[in-house]
């Protein structure tokens, strides 16, 4: 997709911020780190079972990479004619189309799930929710100005709120307290796509002022791994990566006026890293 490769130099960047804390928590001398990983003295390692079901909590950062794709002009006015570019040379509709809009936000959320230990291997499966306002917007809706008369003011907005999955997880135990899994399923995320025009066309695009907003669940799939680490029989500090990829999704915007309607498609990953504490019952 469109602005792959910058979402995986970006994330590399933004990673270390949010995996550090338990980077220092393994590696650290200090007595607090050694308590806080090694925990109470277990008398028997066959009591450390990974078996339960668990709830928590998690902090981390969602990095989202849209691409806008604008592909029609007044499909209201004019249908059956879409993609099209009434305006000949002035390509409006090739003009700065698709256009990329990517952020990084904070993200906090739940979790919650069910492990069976079988030996040294770990299977489970897990639900969690989080929130990350990664609102962007650019000037100039892409696909509907042209080079002759420029954007104008008017504005195109992308918003992702809260993101769920629901995923499969599988891990092996490299010691009785420490596990590295892999994790897997289906996403969700609320998308809301706006638009505002100020009406000054043929600067721009909209013959009269005009806002509107639309909202919808993009479903995918979702791909990651991390490790989790047994503080205490009760207790498990971790730390995740995801990487999502979402469905395509269309909205008409501005469908109150025909001739200023346009047709947009947004196209959406997202990458999630995060620190998660969580107790077994």
């Amino acid at each position: 997709m469109s602005g792959s490769k910058g979402l995986g130099v970006k994330l590399l960047r933004h990673l270390g911020w949010f995996l550090l804390p338990a980077a220092f928590a393994v590696g650290s001398g200090s007595t607090f780190a050694q308590d806080l990983i090694a925990g109470p003295a277990i008398e028997s390692p066959a009591e450390d079972s990974w078996t339960g079901v668990h709830l928590g909590v998690s902090i981390g950062a969602r990095l989202s990479d849209a691409v806008w794709t604008t592909d029609c002009l007044a499909p209201l006015a004019l249908p059956g004619t879409c993609p099209n570019d009434i305006f000949g040379g002035s390509t409006r509709i090739g003009n700065d189309n698709q256009a990329s809009l990517d952020t990084v936000a904070p993200r906090f959320g739940g979790y919650l799930g069910a492990d069976l230990q079988v030996a040294s291997f770990v299977f489970g499966i897990e639900g969690d929710a989080s929130r990350a306002d990664d609102e962007r917007f650019r000037i100039g809706i892409p696909g509907t100005w042209s080079v002759d008369f420029g954007p104008g003011q008017n504005t195109a907005r992308i918003e992702s709120a809260w993101d769920a999955s629901v995923r499969g997880r599988a891990g092996i135990l490299v010691s009785p307290r420490l596990l590295i899994y892999s994790t897997g399923g289906l996403a969700l995320l609320h998308q809301e796509v706006s638009a505002s025009c100020e009406g000054s066309f043929p600067e721009g695009w909209c013959a009269t002022p005009n806002f509107d907003s639309e909202s919808a669940i993009a479903v995918g799939w979702t791909l990651g791994g991390g490790f989790e680490r047994m503080v205490t029989r009760s207790w498990f500090l971790r730390g995740e990566y995801r990487y999502s990829d979402y469905a395509s999704q269309s909205f008409t915007l501005f469908e109150d006026d025909a001739f200023d309607s346009i047709e947009v498609t947004v196209d959406q990953t997202a990458s999630a890293a995060y620190l998660g504490l969580s107790r077994k019952f």
